[in-house]
């Protein structure tokens, strides 16, 4: 709000916070919408898109705030952390409880790719094989049903992720990244469809370490 007022008064324009915050409660779902529409025309025109994460402060809580950017657009999306869920949500402009998974080929190649034991992926595919996309919380109701103690457990983390690149490359409401610039950060892993770059800075990092003889 405090950049919006000053780009306000830049232009000439005399209006209070309060006002301003008024504004933005009250046009909230178009503006959700707009950047929705500003996201899908940035994916589908930039011919690249780079991502990275922030800390933020919002009621006292500190979220991390998605940048995704490319040639000639910019959207920040925020959310609870910077896990690859989280990253999936804000490229597809939807919250957590509204992320959706699905089992099919990409899906099997992720949990092959991730480890997941040969036991669980036999158990996944007899519970989710045909299904349409779901939900987080069908997910875990179903797995609580098949193994208990498997939701609690350090695989979940990857059966999750495998679940939603999923969904991810095969869903058609935004377009897939094809080319990523990002940094290093795992939770980068599996999002560009073709190839996936490190940005000049990661790069200069290891330069910057040599000694030169």
């Amino acid at each position: 709000e405090g950049s919006l007022m000053k780009l306000m008064e830049s232009a000439g324009v005399q209006i209070s916070a309060g006002s301003i915050n008024n504004i933005l409660l009250s046009e909230s779902e178009q503006m959700q919408q707009e950047q929705r529409d500003i996201l899908t025309a940035g994916l589908e025109n930039s011919p690249y898109v780079g991502l990275d994460g922030t800390k933020s402060f919002e009621k006292g809580k500190r979220p991390s705030t998605q940048v995704i950017c490319g040639e000639h657009f910019s959207v920040y999306s925020s959310q609870s952390g910077k896990s690859r869920l989280d990253i999936l949500c804000a490229l597809q402009s939807v919250s957590r409880s509204g992320q959706l998974f699905a089992y099919n080929g990409c899906t099997i190649g992720w949990l092959e790719h991730f480890e997941v034991g040969q036991k669980h992926r036999t158990m996944l595919e007899k519970l989710f094989q045909g299904a349409p996309p779901f939900n987080m919380s069908f997910f875990v109701e179903q797995l609580d049903k098949a193994a208990p103690r498997l939701v609690d457990s350090k695989a979940f983390e990857r059966i999750a992720d495998a679940f939603a690149l999923g969904h991810y490359h095969a869903q058609q409401d935004f377009p897939i990244v094809q080319l990523l610039m990002s940094d290093q950060g795992k939770e980068y892993n599996g999002i560009a469809a073709v190839a996936q770059t490190f940005c000049w800075l990661h790069d200069e990092r290891h330069y910057s370490l040599l000694s030169p003889k």
